[in-house]
């Protein structure tokens, strides 16, 4: 009967959403990093299962109000407020509730943020490994993990959580070269 369901409806049984999220053999010394981080939805059940150090990268003004407001206190949750990139540079990204990004058109309304490469966090925060880096930053995860396969950053990191969006320009042809880099590291 199971072969009879589909992917999503697989998910859906297993209580994806609130379990396999989260299904990863850290503890309260591991480090994790979140790209994407929204209100701290996701971050919120990782720290209530493990306690670990947790950097959140999150670019919208509004978004950072309610991680600072969620996180407060916690001293191993860091914000920061800028967005990830392939490089260090100021970007245009477009807001329409959850959904922020450069290169799609979500909104008419933009805001301009300072953007860094992983290597700005790992120095600024001196990290000598990364167990889990969670993703969900709306067509940008392509060309972030094609410069990171590229680069062999990747070597660095023991675990990836990828959400992986469908509407963006050439995803099937970038996921699998993702896919393919990913095999080799």
């Amino acid at each position: 009967m199971e072969n009879l369901l589909t992917p999503q409806e697989m998910w859906e049984r297993d209580r994806g959403d609130e379990i396999k999220i989260i299904d990863y053999p850290l503890d309260s010394n591991s480090q994790v990093i979140e790209l994407g981080g929204f209100t701290g939805v996701w971050s919120k059940k990782i720290i209530d299962k493990f306690d670990p150090n947790l950097i959140i990268v999150e670019p919208v003004p509004e978004f950072i109000y309610e991680l600072k407001r969620n996180f407060k206190g916690n001293q191993k949750v860091n914000i920061e407020g800028v967005a990830i990139s392939t490089s260090n540079k100021k970007i245009n990204l477009h807001v329409k509730g959850c959904a922020t990004s450069e290169t799609i058109e979500v909104s008419k309304r933009k805001i301009s943020v300072d953007s860094y490469d992983i290597n700005y966090f790992i120095s600024k925060y001196n990290l000598t490994k990364i167990d889990l880096i969670q993703i969900n930053i709306e067509c940008e995860e392509y060309p972030l993990l094609l410069n990171w396969v590229e680069t062999g950053f990747l070597k660095n990191v023991k675990y990836l959580q990828i959400q992986f969006h469908t509407f963006c320009e050439n995803y099937e042809e970038n996921y699998e070269k993702i896919f393919e880099g990913l095999k080799g590291n």
